[in-house]
């Protein structure tokens, strides 16, 4: 196994500076003659934006999200993002220009390029469905300086995410992400659901009935406009549990927290994992 830790210079010395610097931490399974199918096997990429209301990267839906996709052949990879003080489009860049990165960089990430996934979680979640919804937005190519379509994930991962900014959403990452106090429509233009088009990649989506955090509508709202836009989908509603559950076991929760871990929800990883194979299985 290799393990790389890069800024965001190592990764496009044109993306701006920021007050929180990023990191991406990447960690790569190396290739064996005696393994798969050797030296030439390309993997999935699955790069895991943490959640955080868009004003930390919480360390829970970082490594103890990575390591099982790792472990069932992936690669995957960690964006330590910038948050608030620094403001929309900085996050966004930073993902488009990891995704643009792995692509340039597949041959000695041993990466599909065809196979890169977003994988986020509440606020991570909104950043890791705008990196699939608005891939294609002019400032990505403006200042990246690379064609759009390298900066586009071939599918998303999004576990009780911000999606709407209404009754219903999570005003606060909003605000975190664009900054307080901005006319109602500066807010409305980042409400994921209403951006959806046919060039939005299929998603894997999870949430729970009782999050009081996050509506389910978040994740229903945005099912219903894929499925709009005949964009496949895999939908998983659990009955219960809260906000933030992240893997749901011990290795993303303290001694002291039962409430999130839960065996039942848990089992989104497996089926994830699942969802990735049937995607690579497809694109052959």
């Amino acid at each position: 196994m290799r393990y790389m830790s890069l800024t965001m210079k190592e990764l496009n010395p044109r993306l701006p500076e920021t007050v929180q610097p990023a990191r991406l931490q990447v960690l790569l399974r190396d290739n064996s003659p005696r393994i798969g199918s050797g030296e030439d096997m390309r993997r999935p990429v699955v790069l895991v934006l943490p959640g955080g209301g868009y004003s930390i990267t919480s360390e829970r839906e970082a490594d103890p999200v990575a390591l099982p996709f790792l472990n069932a052949g992936f690669q995957a990879l960690t964006l330590d993002y910038s948050c608030a003080p620094d403001r929309y489009p900085a996050a966004l860049l930073q993902a488009a220009a990891t995704i643009a990165w792995v692509r340039e960089n597949a041959a000695k990430l041993h990466a599909d390029p065809e196979n890169i996934y977003v994988c986020g979680f509440s606020a991570g979640g909104h950043l890791a469905a705008s990196a699939g919804i608005l891939w294609n937005e002019p400032v990505i190519a403006e200042t990246l300086g690379i064609d759009n379509r390298l900066a586009r994930p071939d599918g998303m991962i999004l576990g009780y995410p911000v999606i709407m900014y209404n009754e219903k959403g999570h005003k606060g990452s909003f605000e975190n992400l664009l900054g307080p106090g901005l006319p109602e429509e500066a807010y409305t233009k980042l409400s994921l659901e209403r951006r959806v088009d046919d060039t939005t990649p299929p998603a894997f989506l999870w949430h729970t009935w009782e999050d009081g955090s996050v509506p389910l509508e978040n994740t229903l709202e945005l099912a219903a406009a894929l499925r709009a836009h005949k964009i496949p989908f895999e939908l998983h509603v659990y009955p219960y549990g809260g906000h933030g559950l992240s893997v749901a076991n011990e290795q993303s929760s303290q001694t002291d927290q039962p409430e999130i871990r839960d065996p039942h929800i848990a089992t989104w990883m497996n089926l994830c994992i699942e969802w990735i194979r049937i995607q690579s299985s497809r694109r052959k």
